[in-house]
């Protein structure tokens, strides 16, 4: 897809759904437009798409409507919760201790995992561990 622009419901979570079922389908190059940026629960996702490293913030028209391009950065998994990859999250998670309970958990986790469910594991995933 070229082209996404939500500008439909406004109130919570309407706009958060409609980005949800929009970004996985937007090419490297393409554009995401996202008009009322002024009312609170728009902004809000305007943030987190700002920080995330698959938009760059291309321009803001009239003080309301976002103009994003898609990068080449990797798409966050939708059937993941990569929060920390985020990085509307990325302060949070390097700065409170998080990570180091992150990886506590899970080197608990891989000594009592199964060999046969370790194989099964992707790589990409394996990576990100």
């Amino acid at each position: 897809m070229q082209l996404a622009l939500i500008d439909g419901p406004h109130g919570y979570p309407f706009p958060d759904l409609e980005y949800y079922y929009f970004y996985p389908l937007i090419v490297p190059g393409g554009l995401l437009l996202l008009d009322d940026i002024k009312i609170p629960s728009v902004r809000r996702m305007f943030d987190i798409i700002r920080a995330d490293d698959m938009f760059d913030l291309l321009e803001i028209v009239d003080r309301n409507t976002a103009f994003f391009r898609r990068s080449k950065a990797p798409l966050l998994d939708p059937q993941s919760d990569s929060w920390w990859l985020q990085g509307y999250n990325r302060a949070y998670y390097e700065n409170t201790g998080a990570r180091s309970r992150s990886r506590r958990v899970l080197a608990s986790l891989a000594s009592i995992t199964p060999k046969a469910v370790k194989e099964r594991i992707p790589l990409r995933v394996k990576k990100l561990l």
